[in-house]
């Protein structure tokens, strides 16, 4: 095989490491990103459980107040009885007065009604907090691992690199340019299998003569219809017969 062939070969090879290392490079602080969100959400969850938890306190606190401040207008009200003159006056206090322990006692049942969500929703706050620390560590051990994992990427990137420079500095320049224009602008296939008379970058048939210089492998010759560069491999149990 042509020895400008062969390089290029290589420098494909390469060139499709490296750009899988990219990817890869530029995946993985994605994928943290998006492990790291789920964490969010389980934080967001407890202090929305925490946040409930202290409006049901404050609510219930507000309704201590008042039954404070009704149980205080009703000993007012009480004491207003040795100065009623009539029945009527009489009977409108006592009124007054039930009135005010319906409205108490409705709300210390809606006290005690608020104590009971805010010990239910300690005990989810218990095991949210639980499940907190659960996705947190989990969370650590990904991204370490992740990181391990972009760390030997970026190295294995700079190898690879670092092939490509020497691959590169055996070249023709001429080789070189055209290659880059064509592995840029062809779906990164830029040398291209020949098969049966057929480019196997385009799918096109070529002309026999072309083909012939094609497997002499004496000149870099390239596709007239995709310009990639061409190379032959035989492997007789592929060939078309004749």
């Amino acid at each position: 095989m042509n020895k400008q062939i062969g390089l290029l070969k290589q420098l494909q090879s390469l060139d499709d490491r490296i750009l899988h290392f990219k990817g890869v490079i530029d995946l993985i602080p994605k994928e943290i990103e998006d492990h790291y969100s789920l964490c969010l959400m389980v934080k967001d969850d407890l202090e929305q459980c925490k946040n409930e938890i202290k409006e049901f306190q404050m609510t219930r606190k507000n309704k201590e107040l008042e039954v404070e401040a009704q149980t205080e207008q009703m000993k007012r009200e009480l004491g207003k009885q040795h100065a009623v003159k009539t029945n009527r006056e009489y009977t409108a206090l006592l009124g007054e007065i039930e009135n005010i322990k319906r409205f108490i006692s409705t709300l210390e049942d809606e006290q005690i009604e608020l104590m009971e969500r805010v010990e239910e929703k300690n005990g989810e706050l218990d095991s949210k907090e639980e499940n907190l620390k659960t996705e947190e560590k989990k969370f650590s051990e990904f991204k370490a691992e992740k990181e391990g994992n972009l760390s030997k990427v970026k190295a294995e990137k700079e190898q690879k690199e670092n092939e490509r420079e020497q691959i590169v500095s055996e070249m023709e320049p001429s080789h070189l340019q055209h290659y880059n224009k064509v592995y840029g602008s062809r779906d990164q296939v830029a040398v291209s299998r020949y098969l049966n008379g057929i480019c196997q970058g385009c799918n096109f048939k070529l002309p026999p003569q072309l083909g012939v210089d094609i497997k002499q492998s004496e000149k870099v010759i390239s596709c007239p219809f995709c310009n990639r560069f061409l190379f032959y491999e035989n492997n007789q149990s592929e060939e078309e017969p004749g």
